[in-house]
């Protein structure tokens, strides 16, 4: 009479250990990275989107439209530096001053971004769009990062003309993540 076995010997189960260990130290940094290039290209395409509405705003509607960093994460006002991660105001500027008003429409308003650095230049912090569709001023790039630093860094640049690209690692000038 023959019995059936039941369960793992100890070898079988080191074993299976073993392949399981090997695994997990091949795929969990390959799923960080992955998850990491999501979370930055997700936040890239939204500013993206957003500067693109704001044109099309400034076009159909016929008036100023203002793109600016959100000076705190629970105030819809601008700040006075290029830090875009606490996100974003999008507001038609009704008088010309590049400050929201409260009179002034809100037309998008974005939380800040999960663990993605994004700055503009300095001399370019506000961005305005014109009727005509131009962006006048200065060209600026927007840069993105996260942890991984300059290594996986991505950026948008707009130019005078209202023409907003994105741009690759390769591509973004002076790349700086610090």
């Amino acid at each position: 009479m023959k019995h059936a076995r039941h369960g793992f010997t100890l070898l079988e189960l080191m074993v299976t250990l073993a392949i399981i260990a090997v695994l997990l130290a091949w795929g969990v940094p390959a799923l960080r990275n992955y998850l990491l290039d999501l979370r930055l290209r997700a936040s890239v395409t939204a500013l993206h989107a957003d500067l693109r509405y704001a044109r099309a705003q400034a076009v159909f509607e016929g008036v100023h439209v203002i793109a600016c960093p959100r000076s705190a994460p629970n105030q819809a006002t601008c700040a006075s530096n290029g830090d875009w991660h606490r996100g974003w105001l999008v507001f038609h500027d009704s008088n010309g001053d590049r400050t929201r008003q409260p009179s002034e429409p809100l037309v998008r308003i974005t939380q800040p971004l999960d663990s993605v650095q994004a700055r503009s230049s300095t001399a370019r912090r506000r961005l305005r769009f014109l009727p005509t569709g131009t962006a006048p001023g200065s060209n600026t790039t927007i840069r993105f990062c996260d942890a991984r630093g300059n290594a996986a860094i991505r950026g948008l640049a707009l130019s005078n003309t209202g023409r907003l690209r994105r741009l690759s690692t390769d591509e973004t000038p002076s790349p700086n993540c610090t």
